[in-house]
């Protein structure tokens, strides 16, 4: 009589007297077909009010009551019932994004769930957890995104273990090999290569058409990140070789290139990147053909064809102006501006035409004042990106590094006075670092060439007072070419001339 009293109520159209009539029923009948019925009825109210913490506390009192599903018996509600409410449940915490409580489900269902069935909840709770993580990273600053795509890659760790745990309990069902694929991907997106290079071979080892190009990429990607680039070359090339014509074979190219690329064998990288910008199939739309492009711009300036690189790199920049790879982009163009300019300087000599000499020198003024250009907006872009806290540690590198680039053309170009100020702004920004001793030369370099040696001295001794507050746990190493001893020698030196 409690328990229908709270279904003529739900009936009537009155959840929240409904609700209160059930929590009666279950407090005063704990032990009995209606109590747990009136937990589960319970649950659901609370779910749709959004009081989702209860609802889960309500339905796992109903779990545990159920007991054995082989003795299960309930006339106010079905074991199939049960289970149903279940998986409807676990979908709506997931869909509101309540992860926890979702996990906190899948390891409370035992034994009304079955094991496997829990374990796959588990899986797709922490999969679905990393995905929420990931689409928050965007517009957060740096150190935010990076704790949001730590966390994200956690949770693809569990879902990984799951999944590969899912797999083991299902060998001998037809998901088995879509549970292997599923914990290799999910290791993968956790960057846990040891993993996924594992699970990626069991893959390959049992699926011999549907997923295999895809499986021999990942391998090789998993390859690559633990330093085996001879076996990621042979997963790609088989890839190549067996499905030359499958749309992952555009992806095994580029990081087939990237391989090459850093095995410093070139005209192999280049090959692959031109097989790419080449194909009919792909347009400047298409991912593959995009990285292609900033591929090879960055290919062509560490080759030191610099012409060729700013030129490639500019196009795409201007393709692709809000593509992550943009930024570095734009700071090896505005390089390359600067290093062809230095290669044609260093081409002039003794025996080159007055003409001829004239005019490279022409090109060269005006390729400086274009790397300026370049870098100056450079700056202004990452500084605003500073100012909002969403510089990334190689975006910060790349400001430094900018910095000091366009001292140094300005000293190319003779304008001591701008090259000072230019120079001085770093000390100021980096006076922490190593890299602002190098600063404090150029700028003694620039005093002297203005014939002012008592300015180049005391900038020197700014550059000691410098070095004697740096940490004596400092890495010199890293970012100059000498050591603290050698620094405080070539000051020393430096002082006397």
């Amino acid at each position: 009589a409690e328990f229908l009293v709270g279904l003529a109520l739900y009936e009537a159209g009155e959840p929240r007297a409904a609700r209160e009539q059930f929590v009666r029923t279950r407090k005063l009948h704990p032990r009995t077909p209606e109590g747990l019925a009136a937990n589960a009825r319970d649950a659901a109210l609370r779910l749709a009010e959004g009081l989702y913490p209860e609802a889960l506390a309500a339905l796992v009192r109903a779990v545990r009551a159920a007991g054995d599903p082989a003795q299960y018996s309930n006339p106010w509600l079905s074991l199939i019932q049960l289970q149903a409410q279940l998986l409807t449940t676990h979908d709506t915490l997931l869909a509101h994004k309540q992860f926890a409580l979702a996990i906190e489900l899948a390891n409370s269902i035992e034994p009304v769930v079955s094991r496997d069935d829990a374990i796959e909840f588990l899986a797709h709770s922490h999969e679905a957890w990393a995905v929420e993580l990931l689409k928050q990273v965007e517009g957060q600053p740096a150190e935010e995104a990076d704790r949001l795509r730590s966390e994200a890659r956690e949770q693809y760790r569990q879902a990984g273990s799951r999944f590969e745990e899912l797999a083991n309990l299902r060998s001998t069902a037809k998901t088995y090999i879509a549970h292997i694929w599923s914990s290799a991907e999910s290791f993968l997106k956790a960057d846990d290569y040891a993993d996924a290079q594992r699970l990626l071979r069991r893959y390959l080892d049992e699926e011999a058409r549907k997923l295999r190009p895809t499986a021999l990429v990942n391998l090789g990607e998993t390859l690559l990140a633990e330093d085996k680039p001879t076996e990621a070359l042979a997963a790609f090339g088989e890839c190549l070789e067996f499905f030359p014509h499958d749309a992952v074979a555009y992806r095994a190219r580029l990081l087939a290139s990237a391989t090459h690329f850093e095995l410093g064998e070139l005209e192999a990288a280049a090959a692959f990147l031109h097989e790419v910008l080449n194909d009919d199939q792909l347009t400047p739309l298409s991912f593959e053909w995009r990285e292609a492009l900033f591929a090879l711009g960055r290919l062509l300036h560490f080759e030191g064809r610099y012409d060729e690189a700013f030129v490639k790199l500019d196009e795409a920049v201007k393709r692709y102006p809000d593509s992550p790879q943009t930024i570095e982009a734009r700071f090896l163009a505005a390089e390359s501006y600067r290093l062809h300019a230095v290669k044609l300087r260093n081409s002039i000599d003794e025996q080159t035409p007055e003409t001829q000499r004239q005019a490279n020198l022409a090109e060269a003024t005006r390729l400086y004042d274009e790397s300026l250009v370049r870098h100056a907006a450079l700056q202004d872009l990452l500084l605003d990106l500073l100012d909002h806290g969403q510089l990334t540690p190689a975006q910060q590198l790349l400001l430094r590094n900018s910095y000091f680039a366009r001292g140094t053309i300005l000293m190319a170009l003779e304008r001591w006075e701008e090259a000072i100020r230019t120079f001085t702004t770093f000390t100021n920004r980096y006076a922490r670092q190593p890299e602002v001793l190098d600063a404090y030369l150029q700028i003694a370099r620039c005093y002297r060439r203005m014939s002012q040696p008592n300015e180049a001295r005391a900038t020197l001794e700014q550059a000691k007072v410098a070095l004697e507050r740096m940490e004596p746990t400092t890495q010199f190493e890293e970012s100059t070419s000498f050591s603290r001893t050698e620094w405080t020698d070539l000051l020393a030196w430096a002082t006397t001339l």
